[in-house]
């Protein structure tokens, strides 16, 4: 058994009160590490990826713009070119900030890469929040069809509910 120093002391506490303070993405939790088929969480701001293969899938697409689905196309390219998705038992901790739920603050970015996403690859990314832009009568949105139709813009009170200063994701 070795000395344990202070400042070894010091990163064990805020190591162990970064895991108690942690939220696990509800999405994502019930992930296990090894192969994988479940491409739609793949999530690029945690992902390793061989230069190569990225090159070989062409990178990102730059006709997703602004905010939305580029992630899920790079991971559906990545699955129609042969690429073996698998989940790392590794821990990542992501720095806090306020989210908006729905992310109203970005409706126009979606409708554009959704629209983008279903061109690509045949169906609609994002539904879930389609579905709440949908329910909130800010959209038409035909979840088996073609219609998806910017109806309004949040209001200011709208945008002020959908804030979650305090929510993990």
């Amino acid at each position: 058994v070795r000395d344990v120093g202070e400042a070894d002391l010091t990163s064990h506490r805020a190591d162990a009160l970064l895991r108690r303070l942690s939220v696990p993405h509800r999405a994502r939790a019930h992930l296990t590490a090894g192969p994988s088929d479940e491409w739609h969480l793949v999530w690029t701001l945690i992902l390793a990826l061989r230069r190569a293969d990225l090159a070989r899938i062409g990178g990102f697409d730059a006709g997703f713009t602004g905010y939305g689905a580029e992630d899920t196309d790079l991971a559906f390219r990545a699955r129609a070119a042969g690429l073996t998705l698998r989940f790392s038992p590794a821990e990542a901790f992501h720095q806090h900030h306020g989210v908006m739920t729905p992310p109203l603050h970005h409706l126009e970015d979606i409708l554009v890469n959704a629209r983008r996403f279903r061109q690509v690859h045949g169906r609609w990314a994002m539904e879930g929040w389609l579905r709440a832009f949908a329910d909130a009568g800010l959209i038409a949105w035909d979840p088996e069809g073609e219609r998806l139709e910017l109806l309004r813009h949040p209001t200011e009170a709208e945008l002020t509910a959908a804030r979650r200063d305090d929510a993990a994701y």
